[in-house]
């Protein structure tokens, strides 16, 4: 399992990652490595906001990633994204949202 936290949100829609991140995608091809060997994975998005109604991979901010997590996904990688909020000096679940609608899924 590989969990990834998001901040930016645009229009309702969850981006992530909200700067280049090799790092990210690297984390992607060991999973689909892992799914290769048998091995179940999945991809557990923490939405650290309550205005997403869905999560897109950030295209825009970097292309390679997208790419990775369509790959992954069509190869069977599990998604879980879950959104919060602060209250006070705490952070509660909101609940959970699907991957946005596009011509990719």
């Amino acid at each position: 399992m590989e969990v990834k936290g998001c901040t930016l949100v645009e229009n309702d829609i969850a981006y992530f990652p909200d700067a280049p991140t090799e790092r990210g995608r690297r984390h992607l091809k060991e999973l689909r490595e892992l799914m290769r060997k048998g091995f179940n994975a999945m991809l557990l998005i923490l939405v650290m906001r309550d205005d997403a109604k869905c999560f897109l991979p950030n295209e825009k901010t970097d292309p390679k990633f997208s790419i990775e997590f369509w790959n992954s996904i069509k190869e069977g990688l599990k998604l879980n994204i879950k959104t919060f909020k602060l209250v006070g000096n705490k952070i509660v679940y909101v609940g959970d949202i699907p991957l946005c609608k596009t011509n990719l899924t």
